[in-house]
């Protein structure tokens, strides 16, 4: 005996089981992992890409540049000609940080307005030098923030 509704019951349920296995997510693979150490061309080459994202003058940056040269050279090489705050430092050598930093207690901060804290303004930690006295004394870390200078008794 023939009986259409259980066949059309049946047709439901396989297209319902087709559309849920045609739609699961692939899962994209992982970018590669470093094999070895970077070269010069792939560090440059992330010197361009993060200037193209965050760099105020990112409209200004050449299509195609040399990525050939050291990253300092590289990078100055790139700088706007009215950027006066850019740098890049190396954190295995010293010589390489502003000195303004080597100077006042190895830190570098910036304050920033903040209508709810106290003061109006909050200061946000950006670099703490290795083996300096914010680092080894005053415990400071890259990313905690301030509203008031040290107190001393």
């Amino acid at each position: 005996m023939f009986y259409p509704h259980r066949m059309y019951k049946l047709f439901i349920a396989f297209v319902c089981l087709a559309m849920i296995g045609a739609c699961s997510k692939k899962d994209d693979p992982a970018p590669p992992a470093p094999t070895g150490p970077l070269t010069q061309q792939e560090i440059n080459n992330w010197i361009l890409d993060s200037m193209r994202y965050f760099y105020l003058w990112n409209s200004a940056l050449p299509a195609a540049a040399d990525t050939q040269l050291s990253a300092a050279a590289f990078f100055n090489s790139l700088k706007h000609q009215d950027d006066r705050f850019s740098f890049l430092y190396n954190p295995a050598d010293h010589s390489t940080y502003p000195r303004y930093m080597l100077y006042n207690y190895g830190i570098d901060f910036s304050v920033i307005n903040w209508p709810a804290a106290a003061g109006g303004a909050i200061g946000v930690i950006k670099l703490v030098l290795p083996n300096s006295p914010a680092n080894h004394q005053a415990g400071l870390q890259r990313g905690m923030y301030f509203t008031t200078g040290p107190s001393y008794c």
